[in-house]
């Protein structure tokens, strides 16, 4: 899906990799190392393209480009595509379509039930944010807040340890359904998730993954910390910590 706050497909770019761009998105500045009007603007809105923006589109993004001889339909096309995807907060009355979607997401033995949600909603539903489209859930994202900077394996089991004076935001989970998959969706959940981190005053976020998604959550700027204590589920994982 998206890797930019104005619409360029980046993914298509064959120069991408000549100026070591990794798309807007995931970078503090854009690859030219000057100021980006658009992408400072979404940001300072809390928004993840411009698509979302009840000023869509403005006179600042639809001219983008345009003296260079850029044609602005596509990218205008694409912000409109990517609006249909909606982020919102959780409640309790959305515990049992989470249940459901983590059901299909992970292996029994690593997924949280539908009284682990509940319970997670009740203490800290103000972080967790879900994704849908056409009033479908098909993703979330979730995870307390700690001073520690490593997750432990009590912290899935016990939602009390929560501290919302703590340092990191952690990430317990993406949940993305599998139709949705490769689209984009867990990178929508992942920036929201890191945005009102920043916005909260964090210092950063830390997640646990397995070796072949190292190289995903190192597109966010996380930081493989190495092998991690966790046993959850009896898999090895990896402490990955993104610090702002």
């Amino acid at each position: 899906m998206f890797e930019s706050r104005c619409g360029i497909d980046c993914s298509k770019c064959e120069g991408k990799t000549d100026v070591n761009c990794r798309g807007c998105v995931y970078m503090e500045m854009p690859f030219w190392g000057g100021a980006c009007g658009v992408k400072s603007c979404c940001e300072e809105k809390g928004l993840n393209h411009c698509g979302q923006c009840g000023d869509f589109p403005c006179e600042m993004l639809a001219n983008m480009g345009v003296d260079q001889g850029y044609d602005p339909k596509p990218k205008l096309d694409n912000c409109q595509s990517w609006a249909e995807f909606k982020i919102r907060g959780a409640s309790a009355a959305d515990c049992e379509a989470i249940a459901q979607v983590e059901a299909v997401c992970f292996p029994e033995e690593e997924a949280a039930d539908e009284a682990d949600f509940a319970e997670r909603l009740r203490i800290y539903g103000e972080h967790f944010w879900l994704l849908e489209k056409d009033g479908r859930l098909i993703g979330f994202i979730n995870g307390m807040v700690t001073d520690e900077p490593v997750i432990r394996d009590e912290m899935y089991e016990d939602a009390g340890i929560h501290n919302e004076k703590g340092a990191w935001q952690t990430v317990f989970g993406i949940d993305t359904i599998p139709q949705y998959r490769r689209q984009g969706c867990a990178a929508l959940l992942m920036q929201r998730l890191i945005t009102e981190a920043k916005r909260q005053g964090r210092k950063g976020c830390i997640l646990t993954c397995k070796e072949e998604l190292i190289h995903y959550y190192e597109k966010f700027g996380y930081k493989n910390c190495g092998i991690s204590a966790s046993v959850h589920g009896g898999a090895v994982w990896y402490d990955m910590k993104l610090e702002f």
